[in-house]
Formats: structure tokens, C-alpha cells, sequence
């Protein structure tokens, strides 16, 4: 009896002392690993989004030393990308590529939104800003931005001007564009980038705003033809395309930005691993390199600062966006 009670207790201490050692050898908290760390992006398979995220993924996955995944949930003006990264566990596997549509505009313009812009993420880091550009087949009859304009006016509601979904920024330039000019164009909307972009090279319809990375392989070709820069200053890839500015219009501004978010609730030590990895990417010359040519400006920041640009975004867009409620539906 004695012997069996001896033999239970050092049981009892050698399972303690391997837990004690277990315990005091385990690693910190980290994003580092073998699961995959995924990225879900709004955006169909070739739009900007796409695109940029791909090109994050390949670098990141080097940098974390695990896999690194894109998953695209295109659809419903990147709501359903949204939903579900902020459904998903806050472990530091899953993070979200989000356009200030996504953030900004979609919370007046979706009553029915079912994700919250502010609440249900964990701000990480901004990518870069770029501009978009406004486009036409080669064969419009007209082509520069004036021209354009002009005929929208002379023709109401006969123009026909192809967009990503309602609530996409290239949406939202040309409702901002008709606003201020009093032109009014037939908007033609599309699921994505790329499904307008393929109706605009087809010829079914002439006008189409994307962004330039989608845009500028079919300019150069001269299978479209770039009207203007809907940017601040002039892209080095594409030189001899004007500005709206220079076009007439100073006061349309047609820059993006681009960002990344965990779900709500992830622990700060991931959300600072996972800004402190994706800004290292991003300041790399070979990212600059890659996003420079477009007008791509990078943007680090941190999740702080990032934040606050979400908050300055509603303070400004708000009132912009219920002004033009009318022109986006």
C-alpha cells in the first residue's frame, strides 16, 4: 500500500516537472508559423486589388517564414470580403486588403451593412495611395476629358461609362465627376475591374474607370485609350497622359488608398508582428519599384496612425457620399 502511494505521488511530481519544463521552453506569442496566414481581398482575380495583394503575399511569405495565401471573395462592393474577415478568429491567421470603399464609403451607402467599418477591425497598416484613370476605346468618337464632358451634356443619359460596383471608388469618381460638371452618363456597373475592363476592350462600352496597374498593359497595346489621370501628379509609366487638372477639372481628386486589417479583438503583439512585417515588405525597392511606375505612393504607417486616417475618412466622405446618395444607386 505504502509502495503504491510513493509510486502515485513521484508520478504525480514527474508529470509536474515535464509540465514546468513545457511552460518555461514554450515561444512567445507570434505570427510566425507553419499555418497559412491568409489574405482576403474584395477584389476578382486581375482587378487592383488583386494584383497588389498577390505581390504582398510573395514578399510577406519570405518574410514571415510561412505560407501566405490570397483568397478573393469578389462581390456585394467588397462586403462580402469584409464579412468575413471580421467573422474570422482573431489569431493572427487571417487579414484582410481593404480599399477606402470597403472602410469609408460602403457605411453610407449600404443601410444594410452587416460589418462595422470601425469597430470590427484592428487597423494594421496602409499599403500605398494611387491614382485612378479614366479610359475609352480606342474608337470613341471623342478623346480627351473635355471632350467628353461635352458630350455627355449634349447627349444626357446616352454616354455609356462603365464601373465596378456601386460603392467602388471609380463609382464614386465619376458620380463626384457628374456633380461637379453637370454631365449625366448612362453608368453601366459591373461585378469587377476586370469584367468592365473586358466589356470596354470588346467595345460594348467606351469609358471605363479602373486603376492604372489594370488599365496601362492595354494602353500601351493601344487597346485603350487613357483620357486622364485622376491623381495629383502625373504617372511615370504612363507620362503623356494629363492630369484632371490639366484637363480643366483642379477640383476632382481621384486618389486611393489601400490598407490592411485583422479582425477585431487580435492581440496587439500579432497586430504589431504583422505591421512591423508588412511594412517591412512594402519599403523594400523592389515593392517600390513595382508600385511607383502606376503612381503608387507607399504609405506606412502604423495602426494607430491608420486609424486615425479611417476617422478623417468618415469626417470627410460623409457628407461628400449622403450628397450624392442619388447619383450612386
Amino acid at each position: 500500500m505504502r509502495d503504491g502511494v510513493v509510486r502515485a505521488a513521484w508520478r504525480r511530481c514527474v508529470t509536474a516537472a515535464i509540465l514546468i519544463t513545457v511552460v518555461s521552453v514554450a515561444p512567445a506569442a507570434t505570427v510566425d508559423g507553419a499555418n497559412a496566414l491568409r489574405i482576403i481581398v474584395g477584389g476578382a482575380p486581375g482587378s487592383s486589388p488583386d494584383l497588389l495583394a498577390r505581390r504582398l503575399a510573395d514578399a510577406l511569405s519570405v518574410t514571415l517564414s510561412r505560407p501566405v495565401i490570397v483568397l478573393n471573395r469578389p462581390g456585394a462592393s467588397g462586403m462580402i470580403a469584409m464579412e468575413a474577415v471580421a467573422h474570422a478568429k482573431p489569431d493572427g491567421d487571417t487579414i484582410g486588403l481593404a480599399t477606402m470603399s470597403q472602410l469609408i464609403f460602403n457605411a453610407y451607402l449600404f443601410p444594410d451593412l452587416r460589418y462595422d467599418p470601425v469597430r470590427d477591425f484592428a487597423p494594421i497598416t496602409t499599403l500605398i495611395t494611387t491614382p485612378m484613370i479614366i479610359t475609352a476605346h480606342p474608337r470613341f468618337e471623342v478623346q480627351s476629358l473635355r471632350a467628353v464632358i461635352d458630350l455627355a451634356k449634349k447627349k444626357p443619359g446616352q454616354i455609356r461609362f462603365a464601373t465596378p460596383s456601386s460603392g467602388s471608388p471609380p463609382r464614386v469618381l465619376l458620380a463626384t465627376i457628374m456633380a461637379a460638371t453637370g454631365a449625366h452618363f448612362e453608368v453601366i456597373p459591373f461585378k469587377s475591374d476586370p469584367e468592365a475592363l473586358t466589356n470596354v476592350l470588346n467595345g460594348e462600352v467606351p469609358l471605363l474607370i479602373t486603376g492604372i496597374a489594370v488599365a496601362a498593359p492595354h494602353i500601351r497595346t493601344g487597346k485603350l485609350s487613357a483620357i486622364a489621370v485622376a491623381g495629383s501628379t502625373r504617372v511615370p509609366a504612363l507620362p503623356h497622359v494629363p492630369m484632371m487638372a490639366e484637363s480643366g477639372y483642379p477640383n476632382i481628386e481621384g486618389d486611393m488608398w489601400l490598407g490592411i486589417v485583422a479582425p477585431a479583438g487580435t492581440p496587439p503583439e500579432y497586430v504589431e508582428q504583422l505591421n512591423q512585417a508588412v511594412r517591412k515588405v512594402i519599403t523594400a525597392p523592389e515593392f517600390v519599384a513595382y508600385v511607383e511606375p502606376y503612381g503608387g505612393r507607399i504609405l506606412p504607417n502604423s495602426p494607430r496612425q491608420f486609424a486615425e486616417l479611417i476617422r478623417e475618412g468618415h469626417l470627410r466622405w460623409g457628407p461628400i457620399l449622403r450628397n450624392l446618395q442619388s447619383e450612386l444607386r
